[in-house]
């Protein structure tokens, strides 16, 4: 993609997504059914809100939008399907490259568990719940 912004689209479903839109491929000119957001690298942004002892804390999470249910990367939304854009904050861009670049590292093909090690882990796993001791009767 050429022309590459990084961007907050809102979604009729409720969705909040940050990604790569290609603006050279939006044509404003067509009819409003026929528009279309080309984008790249979409992540879900989910506002998160922690109360403690000094007061409320908010943060943002970052999530895999699509991508856990299909290999593409890039998508295209009709324009139908968002209610806004808004360029991405210089912090929001730093955080998004932060968590994709290490979401590749992490998904990376060499680093993936093979099915030998699945089945190890699960083993463990069975074995581990086999050792728990059942519900106590002890009434506190």
């Amino acid at each position: 993609m050429n022309d590459v912004s990084y961007t907050v689209l809102k979604l009729t479903n409720g969705d909040d997504i940050i990604c790569e839109v290609d603006y050279e491929r939006y044509d404003s000119e067509a009819s409003l059914s026929q528009r279309v957001f080309e984008i790249q690298n979409p992540l879900l942004m989910v506002a998160t809100r922690r109360v403690e002892s000094d007061g409320v804390r908010e943060g943002l999470s970052l999530s895999r939008w699509v991508e856990p249910f299909t290999e593409q990367k890039y998508f295209s939304i009709p324009a139908t399907s968002v209610i806004t854009s808004a360029e991405a904050s210089p912090g929001l861009v730093k955080y998004y490259e932060y968590v994709l670049n290490r979401m590749e590292h992490y998904f990376d093909e060499d680093s993936l568990p093979t099915d030998e090690d699945l089945d190890e882990i699960e083993l463990e796993e069975d074995e581990e719940f086999l050792e728990l001791e059942g519900p106590s009767n002890k009434i506190h």
